[in-house]
C-alpha cells in the first residue's frame, strides 16, 4: 500500500509512505517538489495498469506528479 502526505512548506517535500506487509510496518520515502508550500488539496494516488502516480496540486497552482513503475519502490518526478 502507498500513503502520500503533503507537508506544506517542508525541505522534505511530499512524503510517501510504502508498505509491503498489510500496513504493520512503513518506509518513508521524501520525493519533490522540496520547500514548496503545497495548496489546499490532498495528494491523489491512482493505480493504472500497474504504474501508479501520485500528484499534488502546488500553492502556485501548478500540479507535481511522481510516477513509479516498481509498485513504489522508485519514483520518477515528472
Amino acid at each position: 500500500g502507498i500513503l502520500a502526505e503533503a507537508t506544506g512548506f517542508s525541505p522534505r517535500g511530499l512524503l510517501l509512505y510504502r508498505t509491503t506487509n498489510a500496513g504493520y510496518t512503513w518506509q518513508l520515502q521524501a520525493i519533490g517538489p522540496q520547500n514548496q508550500i503545497t495548496g489546499g488539496t490532498r495528494p491523489h494516488v491512482t493505480d493504472h495498469q500497474g504504474m501508479l502516480t501520485v500528484s499534488v496540486q502546488l500553492k502556485s497552482g501548478q500540479v507535481f506528479r511522481t510516477t513509479s513503475t516498481t509498485g513504489g519502490k522508485t519514483w520518477n518526478p515528472q
